[in-house]
């Protein structure tokens, strides 16, 4: 590094090589003020590679201490001055440093073994005078002393994702393989010719500042020193850039708001409708727009790639061709290379690597592996794992996809924050997005939230991004949306994640949430009281909004709400009206307005008549379907087709082929000889969405399936205990219809319906200890009021199934229990109702006391098993109903109660978990979800509702039971 250095300086000796304000020193003086701190050094006995921190502000005594340190052979440990005291002392002692280099304003805030202070302004030159009539020329001239090209030039603390400082060792040889930035190679990538002022606006103890200062002057650039407090005013920055004739710029992507004619945006992703708006502003487009990538790990950069308007139109910003010595693989699990298209995590070898972690091998050999050669057979290399994971495309460009390590666990969910925050922006009315996961104010539990910068400010409207982020993701991964002016950056000009979460908390304003709770509660409460605390209730619980923010006609879950603020709700309800507000309610009353009228009538006794009403809209649910006529023919034989279609939501075959893949990866179901390579490819995609009219088809395309299809299997029902029957009749009713049109349609077709025994609903209430498969279901409507939502979309399905069962259709009803994980792998859903029961129950140690109470249990494998053994006899079981379920037989029962299950638990695992009254254990349950993850948290509002005659709807049995009376 030294070496190019100096031969800068003998080119250019008088030629400006630093200005900082009215400040300017050239290279021949810049060389001679290194040699100077240099000797300073080297009379403190500096060893080889010794580090030595620099605690000064940006600009030209930094600059100098830097060259110095390296002259003397030792290594530069730039640190942060607005870092705290405390922070600089424990970076020091953690890099083993016994030197320090600091300016007059730095000098007293810590001290090391050895001090030099540089002074400022016009007293640098003055002192630099009065040690050159002390220091001899031939003392000069010795330095810059030679090291090798394996030299450690710096030392750079990074937390990278993980929020643990780790300290990177970065090698000359890394820094210097950077001069060929400019320059074309033919083989390797390059930017332009070389420019002639670089600003330097990076923070010195982020390693972009290696590109600020050393690339510019191993380069033979001017470096102009630009004060940090201009990016707080975009105006001001801009003028600057113009003033020193800043003709590049080293900037993170969260600070790409200005415009030169080298712009270089590396450290994050950058935003595809910002680099649209500046290649496209009405100034004109930068010389040279630049997308790099790098980590530190590998000297700040790897690749880079000129970014163009085909990039934006393609949507996607490659990360480019490779350095010269820069070598990129594409690992996959196993840490063996990809070839050709694929995705997996990049891994970067060459010349950029760092030699590791200060002080902790075991990060280094985590982190710095060895991969077999491909150049050299029988070698090995050395790479970095990047922790990117990376998509080579079919042109062969690759494009960032996610950070691995940027996952995060919410309600038992593992969700990438990237790949949440690249759909956001997908919808193009964004200029940032940035997922956290934020605690609520108590600390109990998470949710997953994204704060995000509108283009047009006057927008706040989230709708559009609420429907690009439900299209595009899964439940789980649909965050609250929060529209801020601006988001928070850390010194590095990064997104600063933790500000973010302080910012969003607002934690002051809801610290009197109690008080005024309380002083409503002191007098008669009028309307407009109800619409005052309700807005309290939402401001405290979601977390994340003002009561101000609230308006009438505010919607709960457009404010951000999740199922988990649904539990808070009727918890808060309760207590502030002393009523229960079932968390059905919640969902069908979304806003502001409609829930506050609601709840004063609950207030006032009334209720009945919803029921009335809720029961005509079953009946006329249940007949939507009694105009469609049967087909003339008969079924024609299936078990011969030798292709499966298979409805599922996606814009493009390929991604609607890759859910499908990945439900069966979940399930380890690709393991099975049944889903080879050449069954799959049987396997088509169909673009659609049950709840759609004619499946979300065109007319053609409906009526050309209808003419294909010959059996017709319907599973996709959505579940959800909390919510009301309006908010599952669009998928689980309407979507019901939509298949038997399908079924109506061209040649008749035999149709499998699986149905639920939640049909029948709390069965107890007719005093019923079993029912037929051929018991009809209509006297169950006076039961099933008292279940859920999805309970009661099963009930109007299947009694409108039915309908056309009586009408001659060629179809089967498969009512099943409660699925449960396969019998021989235990691979199952790990997110249903009893897979949350049992992980809860025993990572508290204790169980629900619920005798009779059962679900009617059973594996997976043998629910398929029975579906398809059913279905292969056509023509025999059409027009009936089959129950799926345990055998009851009074000799030889596999069904078993919840205590029964927890009893086997117990045995199974070695283990005794408590026994509690329901009421105990609810207590327990609430205590326990304060303090650990709890993922039965969501269903609160369904286990302490009271449903019938006081009784909960667990304890009274109402999910799957019958109410033991």
């Amino acid at each position: 590094m030294t070496k190019r250095f100096i031969e800068q300086v003998f080119a250019r000796p008088s030629q400006p090589a630093i200005i900082q304000d009215s400040r300017c020193i050239t290279y021949s003086q810049l060389d001679l003020y290194a040699r100077l701190v240099a000797s300073q050094l080297s009379t403190r006995n500096l060893p080889v590679e010794g580090p030595v921190v620099v605690l000064t502000c940006p600009g030209i005594e930094h600059i100098v201490a830097q060259i110095g340190i390296l002259y003397a052979g030792g290594t530069v440990l730039p640190m942060d001055p607005d870092l705290a005291d405390g922070e600089i002392r424990s970076r020091l002692e953690a890099a083993g440093a016994k030197y320090l280099i600091s300016d007059t304003r730095n000098s007293g805030r810590c001290s090391a073994q050895y001090n030099m202070v540089l002074n400022g302004n016009d007293t640098l030159l003055k002192l630099m005078e009065e040690q050159l009539e002390v220091v001899s020329f031939p003392i000069l001239a010795k330095f810059p002393i030679q090291v090798a090209q394996e030299h450690r030039s710096h030392i750079y603390f990074t937390s990278g994702t993980t929020g643990v400082p780790k300290a990177v060792q970065i090698l000359a040889q890394g820094i210097t393989r950077l001069q060929n930035l400019w320059t074309p190679t033919g083989t390797t990538a390059s930017i332009s010719k070389r420019p002639q002022m670089i600003g330097h606006i990076n923070n010195v103890s982020f390693d972009a500042s290696i590109l600020d200062i050393w690339v510019s002057l191993i380069d033979g650039c001017t470096i102009a020193v630009l004060a940090r407090d201009l990016l707080l005013n975009p105006h001001r920055f801009v003028s600057a850039l113009r003033e020193n004739s800043v003709t590049a710029l080293f900037i993170t992507s969260s600070l790409f708001n200005v415009l030169l004619r080298h712009g270089i945006l590396w450290g994050e992703v950058a935003s595809l409708s910002a680099v649209k708006e500046v290649l496209q502003t009405r100034n004109g487009p930068p010389g040279r727009l630049i997308n790099a990538y790098g980590p530190t790990e590998f000297s700040v950069f790897a690749t880079v790639h000129v970014v163009t308007m085909d990039d934006v139109d393609k949507g996607r910003l490659p990360l480019g061709k490779p350095l010269m010595h820069t070598d990129l693989y594409l690992l996959n699990d196993s840490l063996e290379e990809i070839e050709g298209e694929g995705s997996g995590e990049l891994a970067i070898g060459g010349a950029g690597l760092a030699r590791g972690y200060l002080n902790d091998i075991k990060k280094t050999n985590k982190s710095f592996i060895l991969i077999p050669n491909k150049r050299f057979p029988g070698q090995r290399m050395r790479v970095y794992l990047t922790g990117d994971l990376v998509e080579r495309q079919a042109d062969g460009e690759l494009v960032w996809r996610a950070r691995l390590n940027n996952e995060v666990k919410i309600r038992g969910y593992r969700v990438n924050l990237d790949i949440v925050e690249k759909n956001l922006m997908r919808s193009g009315l964004l200029v940032s997005a940035a997922a956290i996961k934020l605690p609520s104010p108590d600390g109990s539990t998470a949710s997953l939230v994204a704060a995000v910068t509108m283009k047009n400010p006057r927008t706040k409207n989230v709708q559009t991004l609420l429907r690009q982020a439900t299209s595009n993701l899964p439940k789980y991964m649909i965050p609250r949306i929060v529209v801020l002016d601006s988001l928070p950056l850390n010194r590095n000009g990064k997104m600063d994640r933790r500000a973010l979460e302080l910012l969003l908390h607002k934690g002051d304003e809801r610290d009197d949430f109690q008080d005024k709770l309380a002083e409503f509660r002191r007098r008669d409460m009028l309307r407009e009281d109800m619409e005052i605390i309700l807005k309290l209730i939402w401001s405290y619980i979601i977390g994340i909004v003002t009561p101000e923010d609230i308006e009438s006609d505010s919607d709960f879950f457009e404010l951000g709400a999740t199922s988990l603020n649904v539990a808070s709700m009727t918890i808060h309800a309760r207590e502030a009206f002393g009523i229960l507000v079932p968390a059905s309610v919640i969902y069908e009353y979304t806003t502001l307005k409609r829930l506050a009228v609601h709840m004063d009538k609950l207030l006032q006794g009334g209720g009945a008549h919803d029921i009335d009403n809720l029961k005509q809209q079953w009946l006329s649910d249940v007949m939507l379907a009694q105009n469609l006529a049967l087909p003339d023919g008969s079924c024609p034989d299936w078990t011969s087709a030798n292709e499966g279609r298979c409805l599922v939501r996606a814009d493009t075959e390929e991604q609607g082929l890759q859910r499908i893949l990945a439900n069966l990866t979940k399930y380890n179901l690709l393991q099975d000889p049944m889903t080879n390579d050449a069954h799959l490819s049987k396997l088509i995609p169909v673009l659609g969405d049950l709840s759609k009219p004619r499946l979300g088809l065109d007319q053609d395309s409906f009526e050309s399936l209808g003419l294909w299809a010959s059996v017709i299997y319907h599973l996709g029902a959505q579940v959800n205990y909390n919510q009301p029957y309006t908010i599952h009749r669009p998928a689980n009713v309407i979507g019901t219809l939509h298949i038997l049109e399908l079924a109506a349609t061209g040649r008749p077709k035999a149709l499998h319906y699986i149905s639920s025994i939640a049909a029948f609903g709390p069965t107890g209430l007719l005093k019923e200890s079993q029912i037929s498969e051929d018991q009809p279901l209509d006297p169950y409507i006076d039961s099933i009021v008292y279940e859920t939502g999805y309970g009661q979309s099963q009930w109007v399905a299947d009694m409108m199934v039915q309908t056309l069962i009586r009408k001659g259709f060629p179809i089967a009803i498969h009512r099943l229990g409660f699925v449960l994980c396969h019998s021989e792998t235990g691979i199952g859903n790990q997110d249903d109702f009893m897979a949350r029961l049992v992980v809860d129950c025993i990572n508290m140690g204790a169980y629900p006391y619920l005798p009779n109470q059962r679900k009617e249990l059973l594996p997976v494998d043998y629910a398929c098993s029975a579906i398809l053994s059913i279905s292969l006899s056509n023509s025999k079981n059409l027009g009936k109903v089959f129950h799926i379920t345990p055998d009851n037989d009074a000799t030889t029962s596999s069904s078993m109660d919840m205590t029964d299950l927890f009893q086997e638990i117990n045995d199974l695992l070695g283990i005794q978990l408590a026994v509690l009254s329901y009421d105990e254990w609810l207590v327990r349950l609430s205590s326990f979800g304060d303090t650990q993850d709890l993922m039965m948290a969501p269903l609160l509002p369904v286990l302490t509702e009271k449903v019938y005659r006081g009784k909960n709807s667990m304890g009274g049995a109402r999910v799957y039971g019958q109410f033991s009376d």
